[in-house]
C-alpha cells in the first residue's frame, strides 16, 4: 500500500478486468492496481487513475466522454 496525495494505492488481483480502477472513499480515493503487471505498467496505470482524480472526473456523469477526453490528451 502507498499513499499519493489523497489516494491510497493497493495492488490487487483484478482478474484481468482492468489494469487499475479508482473509487471514492471517505478519506479521498482508493486506486486498485493489477498486481500481476510489471512495476512500470503498474505505475503507468496508477498515473492514469490519478489523472482522473486530478481532472475531477468524479464530478462528471458521462463515462464515455471522460475516457474519450483523457485518451485524446494522452
Amino acid at each position: 500500500m502507498e499513499r499519493i496525495g489523497n489516494a491510497w494505492i493497493y495492488p490487487v488481483d483484478l482478474h484481468g478486468k482492468a489494469n487499475a480502477i479508482v473509487c471514492e472513499c471517505v478519506e479521498g480515493y482508493t486506486v486498485y492496481v493489477e498486481q500481476s503487471l510489471p512495476a512500470d505498467k503498474q505505475r503507468e496505470a496508477c498515473r492514469k487513475e490519478l489523472k482522473h482524480i486530478n481532472d475531477l472526473d468524479f464530478e462528471k456523469t458521462d463515462v464515455s466522454d471522460i475516457e474519450t477526453e483523457n485518451h485524446a490528451k494522452g
